[in-house]
């Protein structure tokens, strides 16, 4: 295995995949997924490299990258696509901190352009729209269509510019025609069904989905075959098939816990499991945003984690007076909260039903002791 033999490469559905975006009657393509389960890895590790290996150009933008300029972040990425260097220092590129300020060339040459990647970027304007049409169309190439992969798009949903934004995006893309193939990801169901489902939305009937099966047997093996070339001894399968199934098949919190297995061979797996949860959340600061919750947005989260039916019927009633039952809020009360874990991006609606936008906060609501929702 190379430096990279943790990766698990998805060969055959990446390789049908390609064809189909090349060869298919689609140029657009959605691919749409709960956090940290795969999807940019794959775009950028598997997808991407099969793009260039065959010569397409390609593009990767990452919308949370630089929250406040989107558009400057699409500008520089699809700059950078122009360049004549190769796809390992392109990928090395995407995956460092973008500069404060950049110097691009227009596409033709002619001009040099500053844009500014600062939390403080202004506006675009109206000027900044047509570079980004002239990117499009420069990078256009009907016999070897570059690839734009826009991630976590559905950042531009609720940015102050993003109905502009997306509005330029698509008339540049329909202008570019067959010689770009677009793929949007994301992880808010909320903010992508705002752009791609409604009637009235920007890319309504746009995309075509894609469906990125879950990480499953294969990719246990794969990962206990790596964990073995890089320590140079076997992991206990039977805790690691608990550990995976106790992940949810996620595989970065799968991958963390056999590293830290790994690194400290006198740990038991049960004690590697906590080392790992704990550093986990303090990295995406859950309990922070534990302790920014009411009693009732904490009884709810915990509720939608639990997959209770009826949250604001008998079902949510029953459930919260086991927690409180003299102390049972109203169906308004649960409904402003559900509003309010939905507004600041703990929940979203996947398939009709409400979960925890992030798996892993999830697991961590669920391990929470019943004392914080008292």
């Amino acid at each position: 295995m190379s430096s990279g033999h943790w990766h698990f490469r998805r060969t055959p559905f990446s390789q049908e995949t390609f064809g189909a975006m090349v060869n298919g009657p689609s140029r657009a393509f959605t691919l749409f997924g709960p956090r940290r389960m795969g999807k940019t890895e794959w775009l950028r590790e598997d997808l991407a490299e099969i793009a260039s290996m065959y010569r397409h150009r390609v593009a990767y933008a990452s919308l949370w990258q630089i929250e406040t300029a989107p558009l400057n972040v699409l500008l520089y990425r699809l700059h950078e696509a122009l360049s004549p260097r190769s796809f390992a220092e392109r990928l090395a590129a995407w995956v460092t901190s973008l500069p404060i300020k950049a110097k691009i060339r227009t596409p033709d040459g002619t001009a040099e352009v500053e844009i500014d990647l600062s939390a403080t970027a202004p506006p675009p304007s109206q000027k900044d729209f047509l570079l980004l049409d002239a990117y499009c169309q420069a990078l256009s190439d009907t016999a070897k269509p570059a690839f734009l992969i826009f991630d976590e798009v559905q950042q531009l949903a609720t940015h102050p510019d993003g109905k502009a934004i997306v509005a330029a995006l698509r008339t540049s893309l329909d202008t570019a025609g067959r010689g770009l193939v677009s793929v949007f990801t994301g992880s808010s169901m909320e903010g992508l069904h705002a752009m791609f489902s409604r009637n009235d939305a920007p890319f309504f009937n746009f995309a075509a989905p894609l469906i990125l099966e879950p990480l499953g047997e294969a990719f246990f093996e794969h990962q206990v075959r790596a964990f073995r070339v890089s320590f140079g001894r076997d992991v206990d399968r039977t805790a690691a098939r608990a550990r995976f199934a106790q992940c949810d098949g996620n595989p970065e919190l799968f991958q963390r816990w056999l590293q830290v297995l790994g690194q400290s061979p006198g740990l038991t797996p049960e004690d590697a499991a906590r080392i790992t949860d704990e550093q986990f959340s303090v990295q995406q600061d859950f309990d922070k945003h534990w302790r920014a919750m009411t009693l009732i947005h904490r009884q709810m989260a915990r509720m939608i984690a639990e997959g209770v039916h009826g949250l604001f019927g008998q079902g949510g009633a029953e459930r919260i007076g086991k927690w409180t039952p003299d102390d049972i809020p109203s169906k308004s009360v649960r409904q402003s909260a559900q509003r309010w874990l939905a507004r600041n991006g703990h929940i979203e609606r996947w398939d009709g039903d409400w979960t925890l936008a992030d798996p892993a906060f999830a697991r961590w609501v669920l391990a929470r002791p019943e004392a914080d929702f008292r």
